[in-house]
C-alpha cells in the first residue's frame, strides 16, 4: 500500500487490535499530513514503521511492540503532540529521527512502552517551549549515538526519562541506561 496525501491519515481498526503485525515499508507514506493516527489505544499488534513522514498536526502511534525505522518530523502547523504508546518494547532505530522544526508551533513528545530503547535522535530546532517524556514500565535505554537536542533559541525543551528498576541486584537493577556516547543538550 502507498498513502499519498496532504490530509488526515488514519490506519486503524474500528475497535481493538490489528489481526496481525503491520509493517509500513519505505516508500509507503508520502506528503505532509495534517494529522496521523496509526493504531488505536488498546492495540497490541506489532507495528513496524520503516518510512519517513511529516505532519503539521498531531501524531499518534499505538501498538504492542513498536519499531520506528523512519524519520518522523513536524515542519509546519501550530502546537501539536506526538504520542507513541506501546504495550511491549518501543524502539527508535539507529538512523531514525524525531524532529520538530516548525517556527509556528511546538511539538510535545510522549514515548511509552515496556522497555523503551532510543538508538536514533530526537531534536527540536524551532518553536515554543516543548516537552519530551520517555517512560518505560521496564527500562529506558539511550544507546551509543542516541541524542536528545534542543538547538532552538525560541523555546526550551523539558526532558523527562522515567524507567522502572528490574528488581535485580547490581547494575541491571537501574531503570535508565546511558550506554556509550550519547548527548542530551538543551539551550
Amino acid at each position: 500500500l502507498r498513502f499519498m496525501s496532504s490530509g488526515v491519515l488514519r490506519i486503524l481498526l474500528y475497535s481493538g487490535s490489528f489481526y496481525t503485525s503491520v509493517t509500513l515499508p519505505s516508500g509507503s507514506l508520502e506528503g505532509i499530513f495534517d494529522n496521523v493516527s496509526i493504531g488505536a489505544s488498546g492495540n497490541t499488534s506489532t507495528l513496524n514503521i520503516n518510512d519517513a513522514f511529516s505532519a503539521g498536526g498531531n501524531i499518534s502511534i499505538y501498538g504492542g511492540e513498536i519499531n520506528l525505522g523512519g524519520n518522523i518530523s513536524k515542519t509546519s502547523g501550530g502546537d501539536s503532540t506526538l504520542t507513541i504508546a506501546g504495550t511491549g518494547a518501543v524502539t527508535l532505530n539507529a538512523g531514525a529521527n524525531i524532529s520538530s522544526s516548525s517556527s509556528t508551533g511546538k511539538m510535545d513528545v510522549a514515548i511509552s512502552g515496556n522497555n523503551v530503547t532510543l538508538n536514533g535522535s530526537i531534536s527540536k530546532t524551532n518553536g515554543g517551549d516543548s516537552t519530551l517524556t520517555v517512560s518505560g514500565t521496564g527500562t529506558v535505554t539511550l544507546n551509543a549515538g542516541a541524542t536528545i537536542l534542543n538547538s532552538s533559541t525560541l523555546g526550551k525543551l523539558d526532558v523527562t526519562l522515567l524507567g522502572k528498576s528490574t528488581g535485580n541486584t547490581g547494575v541491571t537493577s537501574f531503570g535508565i541506561y546511558l550506554a556509550g556516547n550519547n548527548a542530551i543538550t538543551t539551550l
